[in-house]
């Protein structure tokens, strides 16, 4: 079910009676969702976490919520802050507990009262936003797991998460695992330097801890990369205690970093969670607007290299969850941009969570939520059942962007850096030509052989493993700018790691950049506003076709999709658009879906290639499916585009 989620958020006290809690899952069973992000008191709040009555209380409530929820057939998956609590102004949590506190490298605790609304959306002045240490000695945790004076906050957080798993959860979503770095005026913080994280990071790298902001020192580069381990720890607690209790819980950490410098500033990266199996990721991804507009304008007003800037981190997010599902927290507008936004999330088979900004429990329009989730739900086979089709994989180096682009790059500006400047300008030429790519992370070198053409955009810092890998590889290797220069911890090599290969090396990302990585899999003449994601199905192909801009097309697109099969095979080509008339307007496809062209025109050769025109009209989003229907005993030749597929 995780795998398929139409997600919503929703908002349940324990002062809602069974009514008020009956009606709001109604309304989110009714609007076609199958997974409510349920939060509550325990999200966020301290005192649930700190007093035993309190949080009894709550949990209570949430056991009646997954009760009733269940009854509607919606799974609940319960949203809580990892490492974040807010109290009311009467009640300093450090005062109580300031051994839990994160602290920067000057010692200063994260914990602030003075933060407005203007700065950070969830508080206001005078609210406590107190920053939690992950880290726990292990003699904090008594035998018999009674709470302790002194205990850790994270020896309290997972027997409050093993109590919380009993009322029938079926997930949990933990959001803000960070070492947070800025909160409102406070800026470059640097957590945390409190006496368990010296002695861990200390005891586990033999370095001093450092003192200051320094990214010349060996020990601050060291300390850089081992905040995301201790980070990846927590997590990992947090999950095995849950599954201690119900061994198939599904758990996400939400995380709004993406492929940009903020993983370095706070520590969480989703790559950190590639090789293990079992723990996903629900990534939040800001609009243009970001979530501070107050749901105003969302991506209204997004050019054609933002909206690829947003598909490219939802690959991203695909690139790091593999074969785990990738649920995509983004905000709408209005039904038109978040229809948008839904495409470029299925284009990359990741998962849509409906919302409407700031708020995670909210909508753009419950008749739309219907409409788009009922289309999902009817076409989720076909949007979920395939597997990627791409033969370029455009790689992307978690400690370059740690070590060398040193917290350069936003979700929409590149700023200095230099790694994730070119790995954004790469993908950005590659999907304006729509040559399908996937991302992949450097060190998953298990990936490479599923791929014709791999490209390196300045990957500067390279381990030996990854360079080994790219040394055997037998496809097209294209390099940018300087390559493997250092290894990964920025030891300077005699000779660039990959010297003496065959690798192409350009010094920059440009026109010859998409001429050599074009496999011609797909060719189409649709514009750069128009993305199409395409993924293979044992009998065929499913395509998504999304278009970004302001109005619909208003000329017929061609598409020629190299499909694997001989020559005289045959295809049935069907479409689905989403059939909403978005802002009012009646700016729907010419035709009633689906519209059938069958069979598609065959391309001489073996294999074939489909072809097909896709009418003027295409408003937001529509499903395109090519299904084989020729005889079974002609030989079907899926190796062609998948490596694996003989293995199947």
């Amino acid at each position: 079910w995780a795998r398929t989620a139409r997600i919503a958020g929703a908002y349940f006290s324990p002062d809602d009676d069974l009514d008020t809690i009956d009606a709001r899952l109604a309304q989110l069973a009714a609007e076609n969702v199958t997974v409510v992000i349920t939060d509550s008191p325990l999200g966020e709040q301290f005192a649930v976490w700190a007093d035993d009555s309190t949080f009894a209380a709550v949990k209570a409530s949430i056991a009646t919520v997954v009760a009733r929820a269940h009854a509607h057939g919606l799974k609940v998956v319960l949203y809580h802050t990892g490492l974040e609590l807010i109290s009311p102004p009467a009640r300093n949590p450090g005062l109580e507990y300031p051994h839990w506190a994160q602290l920067g490298l000057d010692g200063t605790p994260i914990l602030f009262n003075d933060v407005s609304n203007e700065d950070t959306h969830w508080l206001d002045k005078g609210i406590w936003d107190f920053w939690l240490t992950p880290c726990a000695p292990a003699e904090d945790i008594t035998e018999n797991g009674a709470q302790a004076t002194d205990e850790s906050f994270r020896a309290l957080s997972l027997r409050r998460v093993q109590e919380i798993v009993t009322t029938g959860i079926d997930g949990i979503w933990v959001d803000q695992v960070y070492l947070q770095g800025s909160v409102g005026s406070h800026d470059d913080m640097w957590p945390s330097s409190d006496p368990c994280s010296v002695a861990a990071f200390e005891a586990e790298t033999g370095f001093a801890m450092p003192t200051a902001e320094d990214w010349d020192s060996p020990a601050f580069q060291r300390w850089i990369v081992w905040r995301h381990t201790q980070i990846t720890d927590f997590l990992l607690a947090e999950m095995a205690a849950a599954r201690a209790i119900n061994p198939n819980l599904v758990f996400l950490n939400e995380n709004s970093s993406i492929d940009t410098g903020r993983s370095t500033y706070v520590a969480t990266d989703p790559a950190s969670l590639l090789v293990y199996p079992d723990i996903t990721t629900g990534h939040e991804i800001e609009t243009i607007a970001d979530r501070m507009d107050a749901g105003e304008t969302g991506m209204k007003f997004a050019t054609v290299d933002q909206w690829l800037a947003f598909r490219t981190m939802v690959a991203f997010a695909r690139g790091t969850d593999r074969d785990k599902p990738s649920w995509i927290l983004t905000y709408g507008f209005a039904p038109r941009d978040s229809a948008q936004l839904a495409g470029l999330v299925l284009a990359e088979q990741a998962n849509f969570y409906e919302t409407r900004g700031p708020q995670m429990a909210d909508t753009v329009s419950a008749d739309f939520r219907t409409r788009l989730f009922g289309w999902i739900d009817q076409h989720a086979d076909k949007l979920y059942g395939g597997k990627s089709v791409a033969q370029v994989g455009l790689l992307f180096s978690p400690r370059t962007r740690d070590l060398i682009d040193t917290v350069s790059g936003e979700p929409y500006a590149i700023g200095d850096s230099i790694h994730f400047a070119a790995y954004r300008a790469a993908a950005n030429r590659l999907l304006r030509a729509h040559i399908p790519i996937d991302i992949v992370i450097d060190t998953d070198t298990a990936m490479f052989s599923r791929y014709k053409v791999l490209i390196l955009p300045e990957i500067q810092m390279m381990s030996e493993a990854t360079a080994t890998a790219l040394r055997a590889f037998n496809g097209t290797l294209i390099a940018v700018g300087t390559t493997g220069l250092y290894d990964e911890w920025l030891n300077l090599r005699p000779n660039m790691a990959l010297t003496g290969t065959g690798t192409i090396f350009l010094p920059h990302v440009d026109a010859r950049l998409t001429e050599l990585a074009d496999t011609h899999l797909l060719t189409t003449d649709a514009p750069a506003s128009v993305q199409i994601g395409v993924w293979r199905h044992p009998h065929g192909f499913s395509l998504a076709l999304v278009n970004t801009a302001a109005t619909p097309t208003t000329a017929p697109i061609q598409i020629a999709l190299r499909s694997g099969a001989p020559h005289g095979a045959q295809f049935t080509a069907t479409l689905y658009p989403l059939d909403y008339p978005l802002d009012g307007a009646a700016a729907t496809l010419a035709f009633q879906p689906p519209a059938t062209f069958n069979p598609p025109i065959l391309s001489g050769g073996s294999p074939a290639t489909v072809q097909l025109e896709i009418p003027a009209g295409l408003d937001t989003l529509a499903l395109l499916t090519l299904e084989r229907t020729d005889p079974p005993n002609l030989l079907w030749l899926p190796s062609l585009l998948d490596p694996d597929a003989n293995a199947e």
